[in-house]
């Protein structure tokens, strides 16, 4: 937990997003408004929290880790509730955002030790500023239960200042009776020129197709097809790109910017198309998220760029690859980051609401219930499991034994884990 003593960790804000979540839209998002916070003057901070244990392993293990090292000003790694409400000590204004923060799939499974709700800034005490930045809800609020969308309206009312990135999410928050303004997706702030110092040891003169799909969204294997098919009409080979979290930030950038045309089913292959001045089309693969991009579309002017997969059997080339107007859109893109910077700038300049102890002693009622729901529920998975974990831990007592070096040290570890579970099932399942 932070030491309030500790002046040198002062900061005048703090960001949290799903920068680990070992994607890199996540990730440009993130980086995107620490280039802008930077330019403004202000001395800001990634909030350092990777929800599990499963989780971190997968991230040092990807491209995520050395960018984050590279380029991210991250704090202290964050692990409870408690260390993030010691933030508080330290900053006094909170930002949360951009990309889907509030998408409830990921809200429930992005916590361990916190809260559900940290997303929505729970854990800002009363007095000092909330904002949101081009946040999301994802699909909706299709899956969420009344209570929970009662736990939205409540949090979000607590912003000084909320932005969304589309529409969607910007009927939701009007629904709350709350006001809110639609910006442009923060990996659009990042510089032209740091981009380019990026991508500089990856130039290419090859000259191709780009095709990128998202592993969840690869079963149909449509976007393929259609791909093909631009392909060939350009007359020219299709490199596709498979998602490897280890290939690196750099190298996936160069991917899309060295392209002649790019072919996604992702949302920021498609931002950085754009950001490129690559050509470009999205494939429609989920409707319930499709407001994004009309929303981004609508914004630059780009709306004939898309294909719906259960209508793409007559694909209208001479409307696809009607030649874009980059110097219209670079234009109303630099319009948009425009409007970004005066809209954080007015939000820090603003009063931040009053101090009230009411909200903060039901806040804190509020955690303490999601934290206990928390741990219940991993104390029933591991009574639940309890034949797994045993077998686990004498697996890896044995392998303790047999080795030597770091694969004792970490067969050690693993034991000692798992000792704690089989102590825990023995309290309880088998007194």
């Amino acid at each position: 937990m932070y030491n309030k003593l500790e002046k040198k960790n002062f900061c005048d804000c703090m960001v949290l997003n799903l920068w680990p979540a070992v994607n890199y839209g996540a990730m440009l998002t993130c980086f995107g408004l620490q280039c802008l916070l930077e330019d403004m003057g202000l001395n800001v901070r990634i909030i350092n929290y990777i929800f599990d244990i499963k989780q971190n392993k997968n991230y040092s293990k990807s491209f995520a880790k050395p960018f984050a090292d590279k380029y991210l000003k991250l704090t202290k790694p964050i692990k409870t509730h408690d260390d993030f409400c010691a933030l508080n000590d330290i900053c006094s204004t909170f930002i949360v955002g951009s990309d889907q923060v509030w998408r409830r799939r990921i809200m429930n499974s992005h916590h361990s030790g916190t809260t559900s709700t940290t997303y929505l800034l729970d854990f800002v005490k009363s007095g000092n500023k909330k904002l949101s930045y081009a946040g999301s809800f994802g699909s909706g609020l299709t899956d969420v239960t009344d209570e929970e969308k009662e736990l939205f309206k409540y949090f979000l009312s607590q912003f000084d200042d909320i932005s969304v990135r589309e529409e969607d999410a910007a009927n939701i928050i009007d629904s709350f009776g709350l006001d809110n303004t639609l910006l442009i997706d923060g990996a659009f702030l990042i510089p032209h020129k740091v981009l380019d110092e990026m991508t500089k040891d990856y130039q290419s003169d090859e000259k191709y197709v780009a095709f990128f799909t998202l592993p969840y969204f690869k079963k149909s294997g449509i976007q393929k097809e259609i791909a093909q098919k631009i392909a060939d009409e350009k007359g020219l080979p299709l490199k596709e790109m498979i998602f490897d979290s280890k290939i690196s930030m750099e190298q996936w950038l160069s991917y899309l910017k060295n392209a002649q045309f790019v072919v996604s089913d992702s949302y920021h292959a498609t931002v950085m198309s754009i950001i490129f001045n690559v050509p470009f089309v999205q494939v429609v693969n989920a409707k319930l998220t499709q407001s994004r991009f009309e929303t981004l579309f609508n914004l630059l002017g780009l709306e004939n760029n898309s294909i719906d997969i259960e209508n793409s059997e007559e694909i209208d080339f001479s409307k696809l690859f009607a030649p874009i107007d980059w110097d219209k859109v670079n234009k109303k893109i630099e319009k948009e980051v425009g409007r970004s910077r005066d809209w954080l700038e007015k939000a820090f300049k603003k009063d931040v609401k009053p101090v009230n102890k009411t909200i903060d002693a039901i806040n804190k009622i509020i955690a303490e219930r999601e934290i206990l729901k928390d741990k219940y529920a991993k104390d029933v998975k591991l009574c639940a499991n309890s034949g797994y974990i045993s077998r686990k831990y004498y697996k890896y007592k044995l392998l303790s034994k047999l080795t030597f070096g770091k694969k004792r040290k970490y067969y050690k570890s693993r034991r000692d884990a798992f000792k704690k579970h089989v102590r825990f099932i023995r309290a309880n399942l088998w007194k």
